[in-house]
């Protein structure tokens, strides 16, 4: 699935950015109880010097599991122990619903959400490593190897 923190309609405030931001995620995770095993959200990972901590709202069980995938590749330097502030994003309404949901963001990007978040701040080597990283939980959530 797909979803953007930011689909708030016009009219919106950030007060209200919980009930409406969130709009597609919350109505994807009520619409679908008990069928979604677990919630990865994929959300600034492509950054140059990108790490990922957990998000304090993250599953802990789940993150440990991430780490491992990490650990199984070699890509354990992107997934630190500790943990970063919490953050309001689209893995709220499934954490709600009571699934599993990790947010890989990297929250200490300067370029967030202002006219200098372009792509040449990106790093297609970050990009590919986390994508291998959740491919190889997906594999072991699976239980195929």
């Amino acid at each position: 699935m797909l979803f953007d923190g930011e689909e708030d309609p016009p009219g919106c405030t950030d007060k209200d950015f919980e009930f409406c931001a969130l709009r597609g995620s919350r109505a994807y995770a009520q619409a679908h109880p008990g069928e979604i095993g677990d919630m990865v959200l994929l959300d600034y990972i492509a950054n140059r010097g990108a790490r990922f901590p957990r998000e304090s709202n993250s599953s802990p069980a789940l993150w440990e599991q991430l780490r491992h995938a990490a650990s199984q590749i070699g890509t354990e330097q992107f997934f630190p122990a500790g943990t970063q502030t919490p953050v309001l994003d689209d893995h709220i309404p499934f954490l709600e619903q009571a699934v599993p949901s990790i947010d890989l963001i990297d929250f200490s990007y300067p370029y967030a959400d202002t006219v200098q978040d372009t792509p040449d701040k990106l790093d297609p080597a970050v990009f590919d490593d986390v994508g291998e990283t959740v491919e190889q939980l997906a594999i072991n959530l699976s239980g195929t190897q």
